[in-house]
């Protein structure tokens, strides 16, 4: 008889801490959710205004469509260290080929990409993309 009392006072104290950490875990994972996406959408807006930046500086054009590929990694590199948001840069041709990647990988991107579609017509956007060397924004 003591053990069911026991038993029973044991199971309505477990149930009412499961509920009232479930409850917490739940309210705690709505946080963490929204500062997320106003963390995720301040960056992109970031990365943007460095991308259109650094695209409209005049020195960017010139040696853009003048120079080598071994040139335009060296200037893109300068560039990153002048803004160290850019863990990555690409610079793709209008086909959406690689011409120059900050991140050392030789080999081709797996494309076609939906963000670098809409970047082949003129639109700005911002996603997640995930390659063998991180995962970037």
């Amino acid at each position: 008889m003591v053990s069911a009392a026991l038993g029973a006072y044991f199971w309505v104290i477990y149930s009412a801490v499961r509920s009232q950490t479930l409850t917490d875990l739940d309210r705690s994972l709505r946080v963490a959710e929204n500062v997320w996406l106003t963390l995720s959408k301040s960056q992109a807006q970031s990365l943007v205004a460095a991308a259109t930046g650094m695209a409209g500086e005049a020195g960017f054009v010139r040696v853009l469509r003048g120079t080598d590929p071994a040139t335009l990694l060296d200037y893109l590199k300068d560039a990153q260290k002048n803004n160290p948001a850019l863990d990555l840069i690409v610079i793709c041709d209008d086909q959406g080929k690689a011409r120059a990647r900050t991140d050392g990988v030789q080999e081709s991107l797996a494309w076609p990409d939906p963000l670098l579609e809409a970047a082949l017509e003129g639109q700005v956007g911002a996603a997640f993309w995930t390659c063998p060397s991180g995962l970037y924004m």
